[in-house]
């Protein structure tokens, strides 16, 4: 059955994901944090498939190299060419929800990229909470 939030978040083109929502207070790079959480996202990976091995880290390396202030033009256009590499390929729909975060991310802090290549990276530190990586293997 259709409840009103679904028709309006079918009419945004949207989904609800995990449902969790950070504010980031005003001296936070949000693209800072947008690479760092698509690196953990990458290294959460199963490494079942193609997609998860190999389309997750270059879209993590393509964020960082956007977060460094190394060519942001040709790595959005990367992202977008990735994008319909990595799309619906995946052995689980985990790739499908990080090309949606980074789309998301892309969107909302693009035009941090470009102050990036001008100015260089933010000096900024750590705000979005991600569980430690090592050891839980």
């Amino acid at each position: 059955m259709r409840t009103r939030a679904n028709i309006a978040f079918g009419v945004a083109e949207s989904s609800l994901g995990c449902c969790v929502i950070f504010v980031l207070p005003p001296e936070a790079c949000g693209l800072a944090e947008a690479a760092r959480v698509t690196r953990w996202l990458s290294d959460e990976s199963a490494a079942q498939c193609g997609p998860c091995v190999y389309g997750l880290d270059a879209l993590a390396q393509l964020m960082e190299y956007l977060v460094a202030g190394r060519g942001s033009q040709r790595a959005i256009a990367q992202l977008a060419q990735l994008n319909s590499l990595v799309a619906n390929r995946g052995a689980c729909h985990h790739p499908d929800g990080v090309l949606r975060f980074v789309d998301s991310a892309a969107r909302v802090f693009g035009r941090h990229a470009l102050d990036h290549d001008r100015a260089g990276p933010c000096q900024s530190h750590t705000w979005l909470p991600t569980p430690p990586q090592e050891g839980w293997r």
